[in-house]
């Protein structure tokens, strides 16, 4: 993501940049990602990742109405 000044679409105040957060095994945390088409069961992994697409998920967050935006750019 461009570490230009966004305004919000819903007020118009600026937003701030940022993440979410997944939580893993063992405590480990990283950022969400966007996995490519539906959700798919997954006997050993919970959901069918393997072969599609993911991009890291980026937040923007309003500071005045607290809106959020995601983006998944593909770096």
């Amino acid at each position: 993501m461009k570490a230009e000044r966004i305004a919000c679409k819903r007020c118009g105040k600026w937003m701030d940049e940022g993440y979410l957060l997944e939580k893993g095994d063992h405590g480990s945390v990283t950022p969400t990602k966007w996995i490519e088409g539906r959700p798919e069961k997954s006997f050993w992994k919970g959901l069918v990742t393997k072969n599609r697409r993911s991009f890291v998920t980026t937040a923007l967050r309003c500071q005045g109405c607290g809106c959020v935006e995601l983006f998944a750019p593909e770096v």
